[in-house]
């Protein structure tokens, strides 16, 4: 079992031994289970103008930070054919049970100065209870997991870019958007991206998983104005189930479409939530905020379905520090037909906490001596008795619940505390050492530490 698991290791190690130390490709995405992920919401915090757009991921750039930046961005190449390759093992052992083994990287073939394909990949010998793992356990490699995270090929132009392949799309650098978070399984996507003048575009497709037979995708426009400090974008976005493709589903497909018009005057009954996106910098501050609409009845008779997040960063000489309240109506993201909620593989597609649910997050970051990161997180969560998978008994299809206002959260309520603590030291180029602490009300402490190697 463990030589098949060895085949495409070896394969690797021999690729590996052909290539040299070279400097990071042009065009690379950075995905949402990135370890450099996490700090991009810190490096725009730091900065006077925005630095990052709300659809993600990301276009990879030089870590801010020299010691994070040599390990992560460790790329190797050959100077005759156009191809890199970075590698990253990672030994861990979780309240000092046992060694997980993780083995990820990221290849890039350039084709042309424009164009590439992309693969993130992983090992991980532990990796099926991991709830970003699309696939399923085999003989051959039993415990073991072999996935690629990202698997793209990209277009890169001067106002844009188009992104066809398996993986995520996202929304919000500061994380936990209530519109798309990073950690639903990867899919089959399209992105693509236009700007002209302080004007921005994004059309996004995303294929999910069936539910009760019925095939499903997700469809977002996003229109944007953008300036150096400030930004405001508003998203309209679907959920469709079919059975087969035809033209009540094509409708929601096209790039131009206006979903709501859409629905009305032929398209068929979905999910559609709007949501609207802010940023601004103020000296030292960095305020960012969303407003996801589900459903608002005019008439009052269904209780408002929305989720709104406010948050604030603020740089300082001692310590960076970001600080958000999230709150998550009961029924947002729900629906009458399983197929048509926002979930994914049993992950939440949008905010995390899910519906009935809201709370505070504060973290604080800081850097020591360019090797040694401190990072803290601190949060406190009311949860209800709703979830993504509860709808009224006596409420049908498109149907008002009758009642306009009811107790958030529902009853019984369920508080929660936590605080983590990761320190991130980075020896030299190849050599990192990791710990996390996690505490919380709701379970005992778990200890981590990690070895991570740049191959």
């Amino acid at each position: 079992m463990l030589n098949k698991l060895y085949k495409p290791l070896f394969l690797m190690v021999v690729i590996f031994q052909t290539l040299q130390a070279g400097e990071s490709p042009a065009h690379i995405l950075l995905q949402g289970q990135s370890a450099l992920m996490p700090y991009l919401m810190w490096d725009e915090i730091q900065q006077d103008e925005i630095q990052y757009g709300y659809y993600l991921p990301a276009m990879e750039r030089p870590s801010p930070y020299p010691s994070m930046g040599a390990f992560y961005q460790n790329w190797l190449s050959r100077s005759d054919i156009p191809i890199s390759l970075r590698l990253h093992a990672d030994l861990l052992t979780q309240n000092g049970q046992g060694a997980r083994q993780v083995i990820q990287g990221t290849a890039q073939l350039q084709l042309s100065e424009r164009i590439s394909f992309q693969n993130d990949f992983e090992f991980d010998s532990d990796g099926y209870a991991d709830s970003h793992f699309r696939g399923a356990k085999t003989q051959a490699f039993g415990d073991w997991t072999f996935y690629a995270q990202n698997a793209t090929i990209s277009y890169i132009y001067e106002q844009g870019h188009f992104v066809a392949g398996r993986g995520n799309v996202f929304t919000s650098v500061f994380g936990e958007s209530v519109l798309l978070n990073q950690n639903y399984t990867p899919a089959e996507n399209l992105w693509w991206h236009h700007t002209v003048s302080k004007l921005s575009f994004d059309w996004v497709v995303t294929s999910l998983e069936p539910v009760n037979g019925n095939n499903r995708f997700l469809t977002l426009h996003r229109y944007a104005y953008e300036a150096n400090r400030w930004r405001i974008g508003f998203s309209e976005m679907v959920m469709v189930d079919y059975i087969s493709l035809g033209a009540p589903q094509i409708r929601y497909l096209m790039p131009a479409s206006i979903f709501y018009e859409t629905e009305v005057n032929g398209g068929s009954n979905n999910n559609m939530m709007w949501a609207f996106d802010f940023i601004k910098k103020l000296r030292k501050m960095t305020l960012n905020g969303e407003l996801l609409v589900d459903d608002y009845a005019l008439d009052k008779g269904t209780p408002p379905k929305l989720a709104v997040k406010l948050g604030i960063g603020y740089t300082h000489a001692l310590a960076d520090v970001y600080a958000e309240y999230v709150r998550v109506n009961r029924w947002t993201g729900n629906f009458y037909d399983p197929e048509l909620r926002f979930v994914e593989n049993g992950t939440l597609i949008g905010s995390p906490l899910g519906p009935d649910s809201h709370g505070i997050r504060i973290l604080v970051f800081k850097e020591v001596k360019d090797r040694f990161f401190t990072n803290l997180t601190l949060r406190w969560t009311e949860s209800g008795s709703g979830n993504i998978d509860e709808w009224p008994d006596y409420i049908g299809n498109s149907a008002n619940f009758g009642y306009n206002s009811e107790p958030f959260p529902s009853r019984p309520i369920s508080t929660e505390y936590q605080a983590q603590l990761k320190l991130d030291y980075f020896y030299n180029a190849h050599l990192n050492a990791a710990m996390s602490m996690d505490v919380s009300s709701s379970k005992g402490p778990v200890f981590q530490f990690h070895l991570r190697f740049a191959l």
